[in-house]
């Protein structure tokens, strides 16, 4: 394998590696049944890596992934006479919505993880010892010596005020 043709597999490799749960995804809302959306994900990404040179780099690979899914989504209900009456619109609405939905999480984590960063001392040691450590608010009361429905009061403050962050973040960003 040359330079080239190994630097394209592993670009390749990346992106699919980084998309391919969205791309299932929006399979798997189309089709609902788990053994017909591993088919046509497997038949997804044999015509991805096919068409990849037609891929442009830099754009979104979750929507190009999610643009032949459909077309692998037809062509699989057509030959398995499984063809619902999804009509072209709806699919590609529901293409459009997931290509939304699934770029989303990243522009979210990111707005959660500038969130967490902004907060106050006391509460970034609560959060890590209950989602980083997995201690439970019983175990966390009692190894500060606070009641335990003062502290569930405290984490649903810092639960809301992470919200409200997040949104105001992705609100502004352009975001919903």
């Amino acid at each position: 394998m040359s330079s080239a043709e190994s630097q394209k597999t592993q670009n390749f490799l990346t992106l699919y590696v980084k998309h391919q749960k969205s791309i299932y995804g929006y399979i798997l809302s189309v089709v609902s049944n788990w053994s017909d959306a591993d088919d046509i994900m497997q038949e997804t990404t044999s015509l991805m890596w096919q068409k990849y040179e037609e891929f442009q780099q830099g754009t979104n690979f979750t929507g190009w992934g999610i643009q032949v899914a459909k077309y692998k989504i037809r062509e699989f209900q057509r030959k398995n006479n499984k063809l619902n009456h999804l009509s072209e619109q709806v699919l590609s609405t529901l293409a459009t919505r997931a290509e939304t939905y699934y770029a989303e999480p990243d522009v979210q984590l990111k707005a959660l993880e500038d969130c967490i960063n902004k907060l106050r001392t006391e509460d970034m040691a609560l959060i890590q010892m209950r989602y980083e450590d997995g201690t439970s608010i019983k175990d966390i009361a009692l190894r500060l010596g606070r009641p335990i429905q003062g502290l569930y009061k405290v984490m649903a403050r810092i639960h809301a005020n992470l919200v409200l962050c997040v949104r105001r973040s992705l609100a502004m960003e352009g975001h919903s």
